[in-house]
C-alpha cells in the first residue's frame, strides 16, 4: 500500500477529536501528548501543532550535543514564510484537529511517496493556523537507510516542485530566472550541488520574499522571526556556497543581500571590508 496510502487510510479509520502523528524509530517522551493537548485547547484558531525534536543516534545517543533541530518556536505567519523553503514541522511531532481536515476534504497526496507531510502542512497553511512550539516532545532517529535517505534524488525533485508552487505564491507571478533558483536552494535543504550563477538569484529570491511577507499584518513577535529566519536562511546559502567549488565565487552574495533584512546581521566592519574585496557592492 505505502506510506501515504497507509496515513490516509488511517485518517479515515480515526473518530477521535485530536490526532497524532508517530514513527516507529523515534522516541515520544512522556509528556507529549498532554502538552500538545493543551497547547491546542489553548490556542482554538489553530489547526495543527508540532513541536521541537532532539536528534538520536540508531543507539540512542544525542547528536549534536543535544541541540534541538530547530533555533526557535514559529507562529502562524512565521511558519507559512518557512514553508517557503522547506519544511519546518516534523512529521512525528505533529498534534492536529481531525475537524480540520475533515472540514476542508485534505488528505495526504498520494502521489507524494516522499515529502508528503511538507505538502500537505503547504495545502494546510491556507486554511488554517500552523503553530511549531519549542518544546522538544520527541527524540528523532537518525537512520542512514531510512526511505528519505535512500530516496534523495526523487525527494530532491520534489522539494523542488513544492517550493516552486510555494513561492509561486508568494510573490504571485514566477519568472524565468526562478528554475535554476529553486534548483540551488532545494539543493542546499538536501546537501547536493549547485551553480554559480543561481546563488547570487537565489540570494536575491529570499530578498523578494522577505519583501513580501513584510507587507503582510504581522504581529510584533512574527515579524521578528521571519527577520531571523531570512538572516539564518542567507547565512547557510553562504556557507553552502562556499563549500562547492563551482558556486565559492558566488559565496559572498548572501551576505551583501543580508543588509535587505537587517543591517546588524552583517556583522563587523571587517565582514563589510572583505565583502568589498570580493566585489561587494557591485559597481
Amino acid at each position: 500500500m505505502g506510506l501515504t496510502r497507509s496515513l490516509n487510510r488511517a485518517l479515515a479509520l480515526a473518530t477521535g477529536e485530536y490526532l497524532a502523528r508517530m514513527d516507529a524509530d523515534d522516541i515520544c517522551l512522556p509528556h507529549r501528548l498532554a502538552f500538545q493537548l493543551s497547547s491546542l485547547e489553548d490556542r482554538p484558531q489553530v489547526g495543527v501543532l508540532g513541536t521541537n525534536v532532539q536528534w538520536i543516534d540508531e543507539a540512542g545517543a544525542l547528536l549534536h550535543q543535544g541541540r534541538p533541530q530547530f533555533a526557535e518556536a514559529a507562529a502562524p505567519q512565521s511558519m507559512r514564510w518557512e514553508l517557503l523553503w522547506d519544511n519546518p514541522l516534523p512529521h512525528m511531532t505533529v498534534m492536529l484537529r481531525r475537524a480540520t481536515l475533515a472540514g476542508q476534504g485534505v488528505r495526504y497526496d498520494p502521489s507524494f511517496y516522499v515529502a508528503q507531510d511538507y505538502d500537505l502542512w503547504a495545502r494546510l497553511s491556507t486554511v488554517t493556523d500552523i503553530v511549531r512550539l519549542a518544546e522538544v516532545t520527541v527524540l528523532r532517529r537518525y537512520v542512514s537507510s531510512s526511505v528519505s535517505w535512500r530516496r534523495r534524488e526523487q525527494q530532491l525533485a520534489l522539494h523542488q516542485a513544492l517550493m516552486q508552487r510555494q513561492l509561486g505564491r508568494c510573490l504571485a507571478q514566477t519568472p524565468s530566472i526562478l528554475r535554476p533558483v529553486y534548483t540551488v536552494l532545494a539543493a542546499m535543504a538536501n546537501g547536493a550541488g549547485g551553480g554559480p550563477y543561481a546563488v547570487q538569484a537565489a540570494a536575491s529570491l529570499v530578498v523578494q520574499a522577505y519583501r513580501a511577507f513584510l507587507s503582510r499584518p504581522l504581529s510584533p513577535e512574527e515579524q521578528g522571526q521571519i527577520q531571523r529566519s531570512a538572516v539564518r536562511l542567507l547565512r547557510q546559502l553562504q556557507r553552502w556556497a562556499a563549500q562547492q567549488p563551482e558556486t565559492r565565487s558566488q559565496a559572498w552574495a548572501p551576505l551583501w543581500a543580508l543588509r535587505h533584512v537587517s543591517w546588524r546581521a552583517l556583522g563587523s566592519r571587517d565582514t563589510l571590508g572583505r565583502l568589498r574585496q570580493h566585489g561587494f557592492p557591485p559597481r
